[in-house]
């Protein structure tokens, strides 16, 4: 069951003001409820509980069977958000089959592809590919990696290894169908594709050990347990906060994770509505954020400690230094300390005209819509080694040019 805590809104959000919004919930879930097929696409999961035929959950059970029978890997190459659903569920139930999920195709970096193929040396492994409908350049480019591999791996059995979920009559399909690959269909309504309850989700975690029927059946109970119309309905009572914290211009919300394996969840929270409910500006954006490890940064400035912090690739780290710089430079100026700089070294050009032009932008626009700063940020490039000569070097090079 859901539970949810509202007595830190108090300070923004009256009683009346909750209560006032019961309409527009109202006629919020019967648009949710009728669903109907010229909707917004980003509703078809819906209905996908009962949508999912018993065809399509028997081929899911053979594919994983497959891939388990065929290799101890399952490379997880695609885009969208069925992806990031598939990932939230496995870390989230912290399922480990015998078969180990790698997830790529979001990176065109050269040293992601390195360690994808050093992962994979000497190892039996099968492809997953997923696409709604053109793909993109980072999963085209990892894809064929991964065929790649394979052809040299196994050579005219690779074909054998290489699974696709795509909706009926797409590229993919005629690819898949004209070299022989395994195809799941997927469901043509984006929403539903998108979702955890399509082919393309449930099929990694039928590989991992999570039954599909038991999230369908899941998924369909938690239909019909929140189709309650009022406030008892905690998912009502969730919705009426955001709804009237956005009316006050409360427009990001932070998902404070304090359990690590939650942060996929996170991500596809936000990717979700960032892809969907918030285009056009309308809804309230999550940006998951996992806690205590993000204020470490902080802490660390606080104190004037030494913090040496580690994290993965695409989860905030940038964002998490940047922020406890600012909430540092206020926390100074509540207790009537000068303020001081932030130096902020990186390891490339790239990372410095990022933060610069992207990074601080986005959080000066957020930070000021909020109310907890009255000024965007500013900041200036300093130095960077590459933006210079180095005088050996060059002297190096005019020798070699006098010589020739």
């Amino acid at each position: 069951m859901i539970e949810v805590e509202l007595s830190n809104i108090w300070g923004s959000v009256s009683l009346p003001d909750l209560l006032s919004g019961e309409k527009d919930l109202f006629d919020a879930h019967m648009q949710l409820r009728t669903n109907v097929p010229d909707g917004p696409d980003f509703l078809g999961w819906l209905n996908a509980p009962e949508g999912v035929m018993a065809r399509a959950m028997l081929a899911i059970g053979k594919a994983a069977e497959k891939i388990a029978e065929l290799g101890d890997t399952l490379v997880v190459v695609g885009s969208g958000d069925a992806p990031l659903a598939a990932q939230a569920a496995i870390r989230a139930l912290g399922k480990e089959g015998s078969v180990r999920l790698i997830f790529a195709g979001t990176s065109l970096s050269a040293s992601a592809y390195e360690q994808l193929c050093s992962r994979l040396e000497g190892q039996d492994f099968c492809l997953l590919l997923i696409a709604q409908s053109a793909v993109d350049m980072e999963c085209g480019v990892a894809s064929r990696a991964v065929r790649w591999l394979l052809d040299r791996h196994y050579g005219p059995e690779a074909r054998q290894h290489i699974f696709v979920c795509a909706p009926k009559d797409s590229l993919l399909h005629g690819m898949a169908q004209e070299e022989g690959y395994t195809f799941l269909a997927q469901p043509a309504q984006l929403g539903c594709a998108d979702s955890a309850l399509s082919p393309a989700a449930l099929l990694p975690m039928a590989v991992s050990g999570i039954e599909p029927l038991s999230v369908l059946e899941g998924a369909g109970q938690a239909y019909h347990d929140y189709d309650l119309r009022a406030f008892e309905n905690p998912v009502w009572m969730y919705a009426g906060a955001r709804h009237a914290l956005e009316l006050r211009t409360r427009r990001t919300e932070l998902l404070g994770i304090f359990e690590p394996d939650c942060m996929a969840l996170g991500r596809w929270w936000a990717s979700s509505t960032a892809r969907r409910s918030c285009r056009g500006g309308y809804g309230v954006l999550p940006v998951p954020a996992e806690l205590p490890g993000a204020l470490d940064t902080l802490d660390a400035m606080l104190d004037g400690s030494i913090a040496l912090c580690d994290a993965g690739t695409g989860i905030g780290k940038t964002f998490a230094y940047l922020t406890a710089g600012i909430l540092h430079g206020k926390c100074r100026a509540a207790e009537g300390k000068p303020q001081r700089p932030i130096l902020i070294s990186t390891s490339s050009i790239a990372l410095q005209s990022a933060i610069q032009k992207e990074y601080l932008p986005l959080l000066s626009s957020v930070l000021l819509s909020e109310g907890l700063i009255s000024a965007p940020i500013e900041a200036v490039i300093r130095k960077g080694k590459a933006h210079y000569a180095c005088d050996a070097r060059l002297e190096r090079r005019v020798r070699q040019v006098e010589v020739r």
